[in-house]
């Protein structure tokens, strides 16, 4: 059976704008999964790396005679409209090519999917890995479906879901399929130029915040053996020249002990690597004893979902932070020099000039390197989307579930004025004389570089997203 691994192009123009895209790391843990298995005539078709369109997508599962194709892609709720015309298409020209689709929407509106879309064959639910090798062996010797734990399916025109898989605990069993990688020299990162790789330390999130479904589909944190994950650190810097990582864990800190010893472990082998990663801000005040220990390792720049500089939404959204926590996280940062990157989620339904003023004059009282802001996003299987009903949301359009466009109806103002401040206030802070005094005064190049690089990579984007919309 010959299995390809469809990475779908779906841009979004956010961090991708920055970090470039990046090796898709799902369908590579997939990848590896199924080759140590036996199954070894896999290929990965990374359409967001090759910007290939939907019609050159679906070509190039033709051209290449697979049996079957795992899709899979950034954003998963943005891109199912691409997913599920990739997958029309190829019914359409090859109907009996499988399609399996993944990732958390399919987890949770797999129902609603497999009812409205009879061209996807199969629905993965949960974690891909050990899913990914039953489907195959039980297909290949024609076994029986319904012992595929966390497979939606279709018998005789009725949908069948079958028992959900148990949590793997053991994740270092995984290997991650990096040989599908033909060219390392296509995943260089926008602002440094540096050969770039995804990886993943642990799984999960303790903390429930309201609008975040990780922890929902992840179920419990767990994580990689300090030995296993330095080796494959040490393997891809040696033999790909990678020295640009970004961490896609959603808590990789959890423990403090285990977090400061994968640092040490990596100094202790000399790596000269750069890592750039999501931290809860209570960890970064924690971690002050140990800031130099996360430099020395390679640590330069760190994302903070402050998510709100307003308390009560803090409260609200159930952070577990205060304002007072993010401002002194920042500080620690940039006494350490260590990039701070804040994500702000911004479009609740109670936005107003008042909440925009509160949070824009705290941000720059906190003084970060860089500032993103996202829009609230309603994803109905989180406990903030349960509670939206449909005629608060105005954009129906998935594709527009990025958080990068205003979903939910605006009690106080319209979603034109909300943009336009945002892009005000982004565009004067990250472009005032003040930043770019403290940029020419960080004596390390490689900051120095990565800042100026960054602030002309998002003015370029934003000049090129003028142009189109003329």
């Amino acid at each position: 059976m010959k299995i390809g691994l469809i990475n779908v192009n779906f841009k979004s123009e956010g961090p991708e704008v920055l970090v470039g895209y990046m090796t898709p790391y799902p369908l590579l843990l997939i990848g590896g999964a199924l080759i140590d298995k036996g199954f070894k005539d896999c290929k990965l078709i990374d359409a967001a790396k090759e910007n290939l369109s939907i019609d050159q997508i679906v070509k190039e599962i033709i051209s290449n005679k697979f049996d079957i194709v795992f899709l899979s892609a950034m954003a998963s709720t943005a891109s199912t409209p691409d997913m599920l015309l990739i997958c029309n298409k190829i019914k359409s020209k090859k109907p009996l090519v499988i399609t399996v689709i993944g990732g958390i929407h399919a987890t949770y509106m797999y129902e609603h999917l497999m009812q409205e879309n009879k061209d996807i064959d199969y629905i993965c639910r949960g974690e891909g890995e050990n899913f990914s090798v039953s489907l195959i062996k039980t297909l290949n010797n024609q076994g029986d479906l319904n012992q595929v734990r966390g497979l939606v399916w279709r018998k005789n025109n009725k949908i069948i879901v079958n028992n959900e898989q148990d949590i793997e605990n053991n994740i270092d069993k995984f290997r991650v399929g990096w040989e599908l990688i033909e060219d390392w020299s296509k995943y260089a990162c926008p602002t440094t130029g540096e050969i770039s790789a995804v990886v993943q330390f642990s799984r999960g999130c303790p903390f429930q915040c309201t609008f975040c479904g990780q922890w929902k589909f992840w179920k419990k944190w767990r994580h990689r053996s300090i030995t296993n994950f330095v080796n494959e650190l040490e393997f891809l810097n040696k033999s790909k020249n990678v020295t640009y990582f970004f961490f896609a864990d959603e808590n990789p800190q959890t423990k403090q002990e285990l977090w400061i010893s994968l640092f040490k472990e990596i100094i202790r082998r000399k790596l000269k690597i750069h890592m750039i990663m999501n931290i809860r801000v209570p960890d970064i005040i924690r971690d002050e004893p140990y800031l130099e220990i996360y430099k020395k390792a390679g640590v330069f720049a760190i994302d903070l979902g402050v998510e709100s500089a307003i308390q009560q939404r803090l409260n609200k959204i159930n952070k577990k932070t205060s304002i007072d926590q993010n401002a002194k996280a920042i500080s620690l940062l940039r006494e350490n020099n260590i990039l701070s990157i804040v994500q702000t989620l911004i479009g609740f339904p109670d936005e107003s000039n008042e909440t925009l003023e509160l949070t824009f004059n705290k941000l720059k009282e906190w003084n970060p390197d860089l500032l993103h802001f996202y829009y609230v996003t309603p994803l109905p299987w989180t406990d903030f989307g349960i509670e939206i009903t449909q005629d608060m949301i105005v954009e129906k359009d998935l594709s527009k579930w990025d958080y990068r466009n205003q979903i939910l109806k605006l009690n106080n103002m319209t979603s034109i004025v909300l943009r336009k401040k945002i892009k005000m206030f982004k565009f004067k802070y990250n472009y005032n004389s003040n930043n770019f005094f403290r940029i020419i005064k960080n004596k390390n190049p490689y900051l120095q570089k990565t800042m100026v690089n960054s602030l002309f990579l998002i003015l370029q984007n934003r000049i090129k997203k003028h142009n189109k919309n003329e």
